[in-house]
Formats: C-alpha cells, sequence, structure tokens
C-alpha cells in the first residue's frame, strides 16, 4: 500500500474578504451586524469559567478551550482576518460560498439588517452599479446594504 498523499496542481484564484476596512464606518457596521462569531467566542470563554469543559454540537463531542476552534484558513502569505475561498476560474466565481461563509456571523442581536449583494450570483445590481460614474469593476467585490432596524447596544455607536 501506498502512503503518500496523492497529491495535483491546481491552477485557480483565491478570492477574499479582508475585514480591515478603509473606511472606519464600513468597519463599525460590520463587525456590529457580523459579531456572532466573537459573540460565540465570549460564550465558550463564560462556559470554560464555570467548569463545562466539552460541548455538544452536531459536530460532536468537543473540548472547551474557552474558545471557538477555527478551521484552518491558509498558511504563510495568507494574513490574519481575512476570508478566503478558492476559485476555479479567473472570474472569481465561488459560487457564493465567501457571501455565505461571512454571512454564518451575522447576529441579529444588532438589531441591524445586511443585504449582502455578490455580483457573480446578483447580476443584475452590476446592471445598476454601471450607470454610476464613480463605478470600478477592476476588482471582485460585494456590495452590502445595512438597514437600522432597531437601536441595541451594538447599533446604538452607528447612529
Amino acid at each position: 500500500m501506498n502512503s503518500e498523499i496523492p497529491f495535483t496542481q491546481f491552477a485557480g484564484n483565491i478570492k477574499q474578504l479582508d475585514t480591515n476596512f478603509n473606511f472606519p464606518a464600513m468597519k463599525q457596521y460590520y463587525e456590529a451586524c457580523f459579531s456572532e462569531f466573537v459573540d460565540i467566542d465570549a460564550m465558550y470563554a463564560t462556559l470554560k469559567r464555570e467548569g463545562v469543559n466539552f460541548i455538544v454540537s452536531a459536530a460532536g463531542i468537543q473540548i472547551n478551550f474557552g474558545f471557538r476552534p477555527r478551521r484552518f484558513a491558509g498558511g504563510p502569505g495568507l494574513p490574519p482576518g481575512q476570508y478566503f475561498t478558492v476559485c476555479a476560474n479567473d472570474s472569481f466565481d465561488d459560487r457564493g460560498t465567501l457571501r455565505d461563509e461571512f454571512t454564518a456571523y451575522f447576529s441579529s442581536s444588532s438589531g441591524i439588517t445586511a443585504t449582502i449583494y455578490d455580483p457573480n450570483i446578483d447580476t443584475s445590481i452590476l446592471d445598476s452599479l454601471r450607470q454610476r460614474p464613480d463605478f470600478d469593476n477592476s476588482y471582485p467585490f460585494y456590495l452590502i446594504m445595512y438597514q437600522i432596524e432597531q437601536r441595541t447596544p451594538k447599533s446604538a455607536p452607528l447612529f
């Protein structure tokens, strides 16, 4: 039996969401609306302090380390604080995988709703944006539209 891992060469693109936004307001909205990962970490830490050493989830029984274990998200050359998907073509179409990844961190306790448009899936958004004179489609992007529904501790600083 051959014990070597079968490797194949793959050529594709990495699509990433950098959560170190250029504009402070973008970071504030994102962190308020998609804070579930941070909230889950806080819950794991609280449970650990209270003596809960194991967590039962759909994945089975896991050791509670005081934080939620992360999946492997790259190696050298892929900086932390970003989310990645692999795209098999030059159009950066990951079939919505990256959008769905960070949607999983949505926190309804923020009082904010967010609609995330991926132009590879929501192609009609491109028609609307192309009419703007300042629109630049030279890089992959997402359009996130936030609506503050109610004042909460997370949304109050955004008013």
